[in-house]
């Protein structure tokens, strides 16, 4: 049989004779589910699967549905290797691309971040950040290896033993509804990040993450020698950011010198895993290139992948900027955003609004309704089922969240699963430019209980599991 390039069963060779369905592998449901309808139901069909085969798959949180793929696909071919199959071989290889090109040469790159739209996501960034130094990581070996060169990067100095025993946490929330983006806890020290891409400052935003650091880390002997800022290139937040904060009390990092310096370094330890590895240059290769064209000559990479043209990005961007909003998705097509989320016993439900690009300069604005059942982001795919036979939770989570239960803005109330939008059909259909777009969000914000402030407040609150006392 002639070889085809790309396909999955050149990566893991180990598996071509495992005799596994889909059912039996160690997937998410919505993962299988989704493989199943694309007609994939054993292992065997799935490494017939090419890298762009296997995204197309998943139209909704694409990086997080592959990823899981591949991690099972890793862990079955170490389990292959301990019964004295030949495990995958990544580290003979020096250049991935050819791999996943059976060979081929090309003047093109497959890179997870762009291809999956999300080469500009700060949650994203933040989140295989800390995976990386994470010296606790489930998805690495290398213990505190890629931490203390982090730490040493950035000019903190702490011995191999604190090291080893850091935590690190994303998603911190602080007294006053905020959420930092990363934090580092060791025995000493007390180490706040705000990562920032595309979104804004908010007022006094650094000011506030640092006199919550410091309580923080008064209580448990800790000191605080700064708020880390990373941005594409290091340049310093606004006045509005700061409030009374002293600028020495903020540190400036940036992707392009610091974060590029130690993802260099990473690569360069030795017995880094081959995935682990893999993940590692592709982030170094989305920070240093363009999504559209590589290797553009004079091109400055991540600082300069703004396009002003594109329509999603201007709201996604004016929207960060007003209302520090909890996204839950950002692509190279969608843009969502929670507005209320509830729990019930057996999962939680939440309404999110969700931007559609349908074209550069046009978007279409949905109401949809998401699904969690165990800790983690909505599923905004198999929601429809759960609503359909749980219509009381369903109407109860439209009255906590909707003025006069959404019937001033026209909202579709009845939990029919095959009805995913709540928007009027008319509201659905319409095509809206940029400024349309935000417009139309604040009407919504408008009709929210108890407006849309404090609606936002209960969200955050809500997301990080804290109650609101007040």
């Amino acid at each position: 049989m002639a070889q085809q390039d790309g396909l999955l069963l050149h990566l893991f060779p180990a598996l071509s004779e495992c005799g596994l369905t889909v059912d039996a592998m160690d997937l998410e449901i919505s993962v299988r589910n989704a493989l199943k309808r694309s007609g994939v139901h054993t292992l065997a069909q799935l490494l017939q699967l090419s890298h762009p085969e296997l995204l197309r798959i998943f139209p909704n949180r694409k990086l997080r549905s592959y990823e899981d793929v591949i991690h099972c696909l890793v862990c079955l071919a170490e389990e292959a290797e301990g019964r004295g199959i030949a495990e995958p071989c990544f580290a003979a290889v020096k250049n991935m691309g050819d791999t996943l090109g059976g060979g081929r040469k090309t003047d093109k790159s497959f890179n997870i971040f762009q291809v999956a739209g999300i080469w500009k996501a700060e949650e994203i960034h933040t989140s295989v950040l800390a995976e990386l130094i994470n010296p606790h990581s489930a998805f690495h070996d290398k213990g505190a290896d890629f931490l203390g060169k982090f730490l040493r990067k950035i000019g903190v100095t702490l011995s191999p033993e604190e090291i080893k025993g850091a935590v690190v946490k994303t998603e911190v929330p602080t007294d006053k509804s905020r959420r930092m983006d990363m934090v580092i806890s060791t025995q000493s020290r007390y180490l706040p990040f705000e990562v920032k891409i595309w979104a804004g400052d908010q007022d006094a935003q650094l000011q506030d993450y640092y006199a919550f650091s410091k309580a923080q880390a008064e209580k448990q002997g800790q000191t605080v020698p700064a708020v880390y800022y990373l941005t594409p290139d290091g340049h310093k937040s606004s006045e509005r950011s700061y409030g009374n904060l002293p600028p020495d009390r903020v540190c400036l990092l940036s992707f392009k010198e610091d974060i590029l310096s130690w993802l260099d370094d990473c690569m360069n330890t030795p017995d880094v895993p081959a995935d682990v590895l893999l993940i590692v240059k592709q982030l170094y290769d989305n920070i240093r290139g363009r999504p559209d064209i590589q290797n553009r000559p004079g091109d400055k990479g991540f600082s300069r992948w703004k396009r002003e043209e594109d329509v999603l990005d201007a709201i996604y961007q004016r929207l960060s900027r007003e209302y520090d909003l909890p996204w839950t998705e950002c692509t190279a097509d969608y843009a969502t955003f929670t507005l209320n989320k509830k729990e019930f016993e057996k999962a939680a439900l939440e309404f999110a609004l969700r931007i559609k690009k349908e074209r550069a300069d046009q978007v279409r604005l949905y109401l949809i309704c998401g699904l969690t059942r165990e800790s983690g982001k909505p599923d905004y795919a198999i929601a429809g089922d759960y609503i359909s036979e749980n219509a009381g939770e369903f109407n109860e989570l439209l009255a906590a969240t909707f003025k006069e239960s959404g019937q001033t803005l026209g909202l579709k109330t009845s939990p029919i699963k095959s009805a995913w939008n709540r928007l009027p059909e008319k509201a659905c259909y319409e095509k809206l430019d940029a400024e349309q777009c935000c417009h139309m969000v604040e009407n919504i914000f408008e009709e929210l209980l108890p407006g849309p402030a404090q609606a936002l407040k209960r969200i955050r609150l809500s997301l990080s599991g804290e109650t609101d006392d007040a």
